[in-house]
């Protein structure tokens, strides 16, 4: 595991959960070996979560139009970094995916949650976002923006967010160059199986294919 972060060692941003995993990534790319961001979503842009700060809910349940989270892989266990969750911090993937996941709860087809799994490292170099998803018609913020400048990708690109919030295959249509940066989408099902089942000492000689890599 690595060396013990608190949420006030954190640069947090309500709202911004893809610049709040970023900015965590550059504080555990100093201390961990084996960490990916994982984006939540679904072609519907409707993805349940419950234990969130946001929610007004006894049981902090929140429909999100996509969530962002960091996955720290261990020998033994796998663990989530979550700045928006009232879990623990980090938590365990089988606690988060018990409690905040609600994995035992059957979905309708339209809520089924999908995650595209990136390495920490790919992020940092392709993560680009101008932040004008959180500016209404009149130029007006829907939310207070964090307070230092916007993220642009190593390569200089200033928006791709949408790449990674997309589920589909053709996220990267418009920007061929991004593609190997941008993961792969599981579903929840091989999204558990593959962090849950499998140990981080596998390589991925060994690891079974789940999903599609874009």
């Amino acid at each position: 595991m690595c060396a013990v972060l608190s949420v006030s060692d954190c640069v947090y941003t309500p709202c911004f959960c893809e610049e709040n995993a970023y900015k965590l990534c550059e504080q555990l790319c100093k201390r961990c070996a084996h960490f990916h961001v994982a984006f939540i979503s679904n072609p519907a842009r409707q993805v349940p979560l419950w234990q969130q700060r946001a929610s007004q809910r006894s049981d902090g349940f929140v429909l999100w139009d996509y969530h962002v989270i960091v996955l720290e892989e261990g020998e033994k266990d796998c663990l989530v970094w979550d700045l928006d969750t009232t879990l623990p911090f980090p938590c365990t993937l089988l606690a988060y995916a018990d409690i905040a996941l609600n994995t035992q709860l059957l979905l309708d087809t339209e809520f089924a949650r999908l995650f595209r799994v990136v390495s920490g490292n790919d992020y940092l170099q392709g993560f680009a976002s101008d932040r004008s998803h959180m500016r209404l018609s009149n130029g007006a913020w829907q939310a207070v923006p964090p307070s230092y400048p916007c993220i642009t990708a190593s390569d200089g690109a200033a928006m791709r967010l949408q790449d990674y919030i997309s589920m589909t295959a053709s996220a990267c249509h418009h920007d061929p160059s991004a593609a190997s940066l941008l993961g792969t989408v599981y579903s929840e099902a091989a999204f558990l199986e593959r962090f849950l089942l499998q140990p981080a000492s596998h390589s991925p000689q060994q690891q079974q294919p789940l999903a599609t890599s874009l």
